[in-house]
C-alpha cells in the first residue's frame, strides 16, 4: 500500500426503511434541519483522507435521492440489491474498475460519525486488513428462548459493531464474491469468514 492509499466511503442507503413509518425512507428525512443521507455523506466527504464517496441506492428512490444530494460531486449511485449484503457486493463491484487502496463501508443511517472514528479506522489499516469502531456492551445480555430467559451470557470482551467499517479493498472484495452464498450481519463477519485480521477502534454512542 503506498503512502498515501486512495480511500472510497461506500455508503448504503439502499433500506426502504420501512420501520419508520409512513413517509420517505428514513435515510431521506430530516434530522437537525438536514436529509440525514447528506448529512452521513458530508462527514465523508469532508474528511481529508476520503478521496471520493459512493452511495448505493434502491432504483426506486432515485428521485428521493436526487434531491437530498442535489449540489454534491458525486458519481452516480450504484443500484442495491434484496439485502445489505447484496447491496455492499454490488457497490464494490461497481468501484472495483477504479482500483482504489481502502473502502470504508458505512451505513447511510448513522449521519453523527465523527472524524475521529473515520480516522483511526483508515489508520488501523496500516496494519490491519480491516479495522471497525466498536462499543462496549453497557447492559446485562440475556439469552432467549420462546420469550422465556435462557442464560444471562458474560458481557467481558462483548462489543458492538458499528460503522464505517473499513478494509483493504482487493481483500473485502474478494471476501464478498467468495460470501455470495451465505447470510452474514455485517462486512466484518464477511472478512473474519475469509481469515482477514481485523482491528476493533474506539466508536461513539452518538454514532
Amino acid at each position: 500500500m503506498n503512502a498515501s492509499p486512495t480511500c472510497i466511503a461506500l455508503i448504503v442507503a439502499a433500506g426502504h426503511g420501512t420501520r419508520a413509518g409512513e413517509g420517505p425512507p428514513k435515510q431521506y428525512r430530516p434530522v437537525g434541519g438536514m436529509p440525514v443521507l447528506r448529512r452521513t455523506i458530508e462527514a465523508f466527504t469532508a474528511h481529508p483522507a476520503v478521496s471520493e464517496v459512493q452511495v448505493v441506492i434502491t432504483p426506486d428512490h432515485r428521485p428521493f435521492y436526487d434531491e437530498v444530494t442535489s449540489a454534491l460531486a458525486l458519481p452516480s449511485p450504484i443500484a442495491g440489491g434484496d439485502t445489505r449484503q447484496v447491496s455492499v457486493r454490488r457497490g464494490l463491484e461497481g468501484i472495483a474498475a477504479k482500483t482504489p487502496d481502502l473502502v470504508l463501508i458505512h451505513d447511510a443511517a448513522r449521519p453523527f460519525v465523527s472524524v475521529d472514528t473515520i480516522t483511526a479506522t483508515i489508520d488501523a489499516l496500516k496494519t490491519h486488513d480491516g479495522a471497525l469502531p466498536t462499543i462496549a456492551a453497557a447492559d446485562t445480555l440475556k439469552r432467549l428462548r420462546d420469550a422465556k430467559v435462557e442464560a444471562t451470557i458474560p458481557r467481558d470482551n462483548i462489543a458492538l459493531a458499528q460503522t464505517p467499517q473499513g478494509f483493504r479493498f482487493l481483500k473485502i472484495l474478494a471476501a464478498h464474491r467468495a460470501a455470495r452464498d451465505a447470510t452474514f450481519t455485517d462486512d466484518a463477519a464477511i472478512a473474519e469468514h475469509a481469515g482477514l485480521a481485523l482491528a476493533a477502534v474506539p466508536g461513539s454512542r452518538l454514532n
